[in-house]
């Protein structure tokens, strides 16, 4: 019922807004009702802790992912690196054996690329840098 008051008290006031007051005029207040906002932010916030929900999950169950694949990744000492703009003549010494762009160093484990102070390894589709 208010919110039909309030809605003739403003259009009442928009239609004096371009005449001289007069001792019949309206004053227009905007009176704030503490309930109607509350609807809006309780559904925002339920949508929020939804979305804080999946996302959790999301990453427990990427971690658990990678968890394995880091488990199942072999052993590697990298014993040092020569980088050149030629991708031919790019090397790394992995546990004491020279490599290059492209080998595998294990039955699941590339080496596909070699830059100036890193290495790229493809893993069972996982991708990853190492540095040194």
């Amino acid at each position: 019922m208010s919110y039909i008051l309030d809605a003739l008290r403003r259009a009442d006031a928009e239609r004096e807004r371009g005449a001289v007051p007069s001792l019949q005029s309206q004053q227009h207040t905007i009176i704030e009702d503490d309930a109607a906002p509350a609807r809006p932010r309780s559904l925002v916030w339920a949508v929020i802790a939804l979305a804080v929900a999946v996302l959790g999950q999301l990453g427990l169950r990427m971690d658990a992912r990678l968890g394995r694949c880091r488990r199942d990744l072999p052993k590697l000492v990298i014993g040092g690196s020569s980088y050149s703009g030629d991708a031919a003549s790019r090397m790394v010494m992995i546990n004491g054996q020279v490599f290059h762009e492209g080998d595998r160093l294990a039955p699941d484990l590339v080496l596909e690329r070699i830059r100036l102070k890193s290495a790229v390894l493809a893993f069972k589709g996982w991708r990853y840098e190492v540095l040194f």
